[in-house]
């Protein structure tokens, strides 16, 4: 399984909504959670075939069941910087061939104002509330957009 195919994975299954896939992969997480908590094993298809895993081969498909969350969700974050960079902004939209100076190259930051359709919106309160679980502090949806441009814009440089 690659990035590539993931990503299709997501457009063809889910329409591009990554949040719908990792709330499926967590639903099915928990459940297998659950499964191993009562001793009892989790029927899975490999290879068209129906494999019941219990013990040690549960506990392993666990683990990488999660590392396979934290893939996909690395992969959300970045098809959401990505997409940021199609939307207007009330700052002088998407257009690449503004006529506006560029930035004195002394400044380090800037303030902006944004404004997003509510759906996007929607998408980065729900990635907020996800990532102020995963890292126990206070994310709020300006510091999912800040890490989005910089792991995007840093990179270039």
């Amino acid at each position: 399984m690659s990035h590539g195919s993931v990503r299709a994975y997501v457009e063809d299954r889910f329409g591009g909504d990554w949040d719908a896939y990792i709330d499926k992969l967590e639903r099915i997480s928990a459940g297998l959670l659950g499964i191993h908590g009562r001793g009892k094993g989790a029927i899975i298809r490999l290879k068209g075939r129906k494999v019941t895993l219990k013990g040690v081969g549960l506990s392993d498909y666990m683990q990488l069941s999660s590392v396979r969350l934290g893939v996909v969700r690395c992969l959300a974050e970045e098809a959401e910087a990505d997409s940021l960079q199609d939307f207007a902004t009330a700052a002088g939209g998407n257009d690449t061939h503004s006529d506006s100076p560029k930035p004195a190259a002394k400044r380090q930051d800037y303030r902006i104002i944004v404004t997003l359709p509510q759906s996007l919106v929607a998408k980065l309160r729900k990635q907020a509330t996800r990532r102020s679980l995963i890292e126990n502090q206070k994310v709020s949806v300006n510091d999912i957009i800040v890490r989005s441009l910089k792991s995007r814009y840093l990179r270039a440089e």
